[in-house]
């Protein structure tokens, strides 16, 4: 019976450990979503730019977002979203 009780108590340790270091794992910042936006245009895959600049885009908005997605949206030739 002892013997049972310290296997929960250690696999529960387990459980809790794991559990704290998951709740410390962040998304990606609007930096991230930048820069991957930028080496899409560089590579000329202005899908994948969109892509990353709207995600970015939920971080809140300034001058380096609104600047991608212009350069994601000409790219695609859609001049008026541009």
């Amino acid at each position: 019976m002892p013997r049972l009780l310290i296997q929960y108590i250690r696999s529960m340790m387990i459980c809790t450990v794991l559990g704290v270091f998951s709740l410390q794992v962040q998304a990606q910042s609007q930096a991230a979503y930048l820069k991957a936006g930028n080496e899409c245009l560089a590579k000329s895959d202005p899908f994948c730019a969109l892509h990353h600049f709207r995600m970015a885009l939920e971080y809140g908005e300034n001058a380096a977002v609104c600047q991608g997605l212009g350069q994601a949206e000409k790219a695609l030739h859609n001049y008026r979203q541009a």
